[in-house]
């Protein structure tokens, strides 16, 4: 482990990088956070990064993957990108980050990564497998009946709270909104 702590704190930091190679960014970020086994404890590593020129902006080690942790992450990427240069972000959607968000970069539009949203898919709709039989018993079918009532009961709810009916969605558009 020595030999690791020796090697890791000789090479350059983001910093250094950034100040050497002096990055063009996009202006759009991609966050999210990665679990790592650490002895016995688990930890994240914050990630802020350009998702066009794939460049590292802001990481940091956290015991947990919170506000206190994304607002720290991204005061980071603000030392080195201003609000105004951020055209958009995404994200996995954790709560932490959107309070954090709300709070640093409230005009800057914000999308569910498309990863994270098929993920959370996975979890509530049963999807297609060739281990799985397509056919679905009552239960399943109850189950299936009782999501998509949940579903289309959020839907609705959502938009009676931002003072529009289904109606004013006709045409099914689907824009990134300002948190």
């Amino acid at each position: 482990m020595d030999f690791l702590e020796t090697v890791a704190d000789a090479l350059p930091t983001l910093d250094d990088i950034d100040e050497v190679l002096t990055p063009v960014r996009s202006g759009f970020l991609a966050v999210d956070g990665v679990w790592f086994q650490y002895g016995e404890a688990e930890i994240v590593l914050l990630v802020a990064f350009d998702p066009v020129s794939f460049d590292v902006i802001a990481a940091l080690w956290q015991k947990e993957e919170n506000y206190t942790g994304y607002k720290a992450l991204l005061q980071k990427v603000l030392g080195k990108v201003s609000k105004e240069k951020i055209i958009g972000m995404y994200g996995d959607g954790d709560l932490g980050l959107l309070q954090a968000l709300k709070e640093l970069l409230p005009a800057v539009p914000f999308q569910l990564c498309v990863v994270h949203k098929e993920l959370r898919m996975g979890m509530l709709v049963p999807v297609k497998s060739v281990n799985i039989s397509r056919r679905m018993d009552e239960e399943k079918k109850g189950s299936n009946t009782n999501i998509s009532t949940t579903v289309q009961k959020l839907y609705l709810r959502r938009y009676e709270d931002a003072g529009k009916t289904k109606s004013d969605n006709s045409q099914g558009a689907c824009r990134a909104k300002s948190l």
